[in-house]
């Protein structure tokens, strides 16, 4: 079996699906345990212990996410460096704004 650079890009991409979907899954946990932000509904200090847990999740899939697109694309390795690291950094915005929406569904479907 050869490895290909598509097989690469395709158990990258697999990675970052798997990653986020944990970490959405603990935010999800962490907004059923109470509101970290204001404290108002539930325990906002078991909130954030368990918000903690989610957070290597989601710079593990930015990271495979940006690597997927080092990896696929074919152009110089500088090039494809600073597309790997500016998609990287793109992608934990957008995860970690995505994931706080995730964490405030988890409050509003708890309390």
């Amino acid at each position: 079996m050869k490895i290909t650079k598509g097989k690469i890009g395709i158990l990258l991409s697999s990675l970052s699906i798997v990653c986020i979907l944990i970490s959405y899954f603990i935010l999800y946990k962490a907004g059923c345990a109470g509101d970290s932000k204001s404290g108002i509904y539930g325990n906002p200090m078991k909130s954030i212990e368990i918000e903690s847990n989610g957070i290597p999740f989601l710079f593990a899939a930015s990271l495979f996410f940006g690597s997927t697109f080092g990896v696929l694309i074919k152009f110089p390795i500088l090039f494809r460096i600073l597309i790997a690291v500016l998609l990287a950094i793109l992608s934990l915005v957008v995860f970690f704004i995505f994931g706080m929406q995730i964490e405030g569904m988890g409050i509003r479907n708890t309390f």
